[in-house]
């Protein structure tokens, strides 16, 4: 059992720290029971990260594919996630076409500082096929203040190397606390 008051990087953190307290002789945890059944079946949701190993064990190509790189707390009290995900070129049967793509997860925060949480992601596909070749890109930045999230998306599309459309978008989300 863990008491917390966020579970980042799974949620984004309270806008101000948190202190949580529990009482020892006054404070309660209470969870549902239920009756046992002859013979319990396992959880049909399987845990996530063992799912993850598990492939990347049964396929030592797909090494380079999916990694998870976390570093920190560095000198400042910055912990860095790092999730790199690559689909390695794959051809597309009967249209001579290879096709790849990937993303990149950037989720970084600032001990002691809710506010300093930014997730980045990047993502990105190619589509190739003889002379033809495009790609697109898209991004998002998400940060926050204690009352607003702020949110930039980025879309990008090239064919042979060149830029054909770009854009990019910014907003601000109120925060609702209530």
């Amino acid at each position: 059992m863990a008491v917390t008051e966020s579970i980042w990087p799974l949620v984004w953190p309270s806008p101000r720290p948190v202190v949580l307290k529990i009482t020892t002789g006054a404070s309660r945890f209470v969870l549902p029971v239920r009756p046992p059944e002859a013979v319990d079946q396992p959880l049909p949701i399987g845990i996530i990260r063992d799912a993850i190993e598990k492939q990347v064990l049964a396929d030592p190509k797909s090494l380079n594919n999916y990694r998870v790189v976390q570093t920190g707390p560095d000198a400042g009290g910055t912990v860095s996630i790092h999730k790199i995900l690559r689909d390695p070129p794959e051809a597309i049967p009967d249209i001579g076409t290879i096709a790849s793509g990937g993303s990149d997860w950037i989720m970084t925060i600032r001990e002691g500082d809710p506010n300093s949480s930014v997730w980045k992601l990047e993502w990105f596909s190619r589509l190739k096929r003889g002379d033809w070749d495009t790609e697109t890109r898209s991004t998002l930045e998400l940060t926050s203040t204690p009352d607003d999230f702020h949110l930039r998306e980025t879309m990008n599309a090239k064919e042979g190397g060149k830029t054909v459309y770009q854009r990019a978008w910014d907003n601000v989300i109120k925060r609702d606390l209530a």
